[in-house]
């Protein structure tokens, strides 16, 4: 049940923040650029993923310098990680974006994209679960 609100709240926030920025608030956009460069949106995702490996639990990660947030359902549902590589940085809108082969114990390797955008913190999305944050998609 813990879980189960902290990932709402969490979720709760990032949709407020996208949603700022995805509408166009002057304020957050001339103030605050809400995308880190790509080679610091890489070692968050990196850092993400290595803790997933390590066996942390999903969930605010402290990085180098700022924390990173971190929401993936299949990290959430118990899924371990055997293996990861970050294969290229994509050319998308909006957040950063990565296509990343993933590797889950019991399972044949398989491509995901994830998204990463914010400041301090840095946010870190399976495609799947960012989608489903802007309605993009159903369930």
């Amino acid at each position: 049940m813990n879980h189960l609100v902290r990932y709402t709240g969490v979720l709760l926030s990032a949709l407020g923040l996208a949603a700022c920025a995805l509408s166009g608030c002057s304020r957050l956009r001339n103030e605050l650029d809400i995308l880190p460069n790509t080679d610091k949106a890489r070692a968050a995702l990196d850092k993400a993923l290595s803790a997933w490996k390590d066996g942390q639990k999903v969930g605010t990660i402290q990085g180098d310098s700022q924390k990173i947030e971190v929401l993936e359902r299949v990290w959430q549902s118990g899924k371990k990680l055997s293996a990861y590589e970050i294969v290229k940085a994509e050319d998308k809108p909006g957040p950063r974006w990565f296509t990343v082969k993933l590797t889950l114990q019991g399972s044949q390797p398989q491509q995901v994209s994830y998204a990463v955008l914010g400041i301090d913190p840095l946010w870190v999305y399976r495609e799947e679960d960012y989608n489903q944050m802007c309605g993009m998609t159903s369930k």
